[in-house]
């Protein structure tokens, strides 16, 4: 009954470390799974902010070149509209406000 006690016993601190070793290595390859995953989110987080970046600098240049578009299409309004009232100032100047109509 003793020897039966003793492999029972021997039996069971095997198995102990049997799964000791093998609650090392889980532990060892869920840790560098984990590094390995940090690696990524640190790499992914870094190619975000790139690319944030350069959409940021993107839209600005769009921008920008709207606000020209806007700016020559007002300026050669604009332009458009002292030609015009220069045309009509001639006009009164020379006293012939039928030719106006004409012109249009």
């Amino acid at each position: 009954s003793n020897d039966h006690l003793k492999q029972r016993l021997s039996k069971y601190e095997k198995d102990d470390e049997l799964l000791n070793q093998q609650l090392e290595e889980t532990t060892r390859l869920i840790s560098n799974k984990e590094e390995t995953f940090s690696q990524k989110l640190e790499s992914n987080e870094k190619r975000l902010k790139e690319i944030q970046q350069a959409l940021l600098l993107a839209e600005n240049e769009l921008e920008k070149k709207f606000n020209q578009t806007n700016t020559y299409i007002n300026m050669k309004r604009i332009i458009e509209q002292k030609n015009h009232q220069i045309r009509a100032l001639r006009q009164q100047l020379t006293g012939d406000n039928d030719k106006e109509e004409d012109e249009d």
